[in-house]
């Protein structure tokens, strides 16, 4: 399995490389963005699908495990959720001036992300300063 795994990683890495390095040649048309864009859909698929995955492949030895994926999951939903809600559709000024400004779905979808990713970041230094009071506290 480990030699499975090093050889994913290594395929993974390689069609990244090559995928970025056709994005600074070709950045600048509708191809290079096309490319990196379902590159990137790619590995957020991946990404999700062993989220789901290895918890229930792990059921046999480590009934435990399935119980945290669940709270894991559960935990992205809510945090995506909260992020929906606190998100706007409204268009922006730079996206008024657009030809084709995007839709209200495509904005708010958008917000989402970024609001996710701020509140990702929050729990992230939240995690570093916790961990950090707690182990100085801890070693007194």
């Amino acid at each position: 399995m480990k030699k499975i795994n090093s050889l994913l990683l290594y395929i993974t890495i390689t069609v990244t490389v090559i995928v970025v390095v056709y994005f600074f040649f070709f950045g600048s048309s509708s191809a290079g963005v096309g490319t990196i864009l379902i590159w990137a859909y790619i590995l957020l698929a991946l990404g999700v699908l062993c989220l789901i995955l290895i918890p229930i492949l792990n059921i046999g030895a480590n009934p435990a495990s399935l119980r945290k994926g669940a709270i894991n999951i559960a935990f992205i939903v809510v945090l995506f959720g909260i992020a929906f809600l606190i998100s706007s559709d409204a268009q922006t000024v730079a996206t008024q001036a657009m030809l084709d400004p995007p839709s209200s779905i495509a904005m708010k979808i958008t917000d989402t992300g970024l609001f996710a990713t701020y509140l990702l970041l929050l729990l992230a230094i939240g995690a570093i300063l916790f961990g950090t009071l707690y182990a100085n506290i801890k070693n007194r």
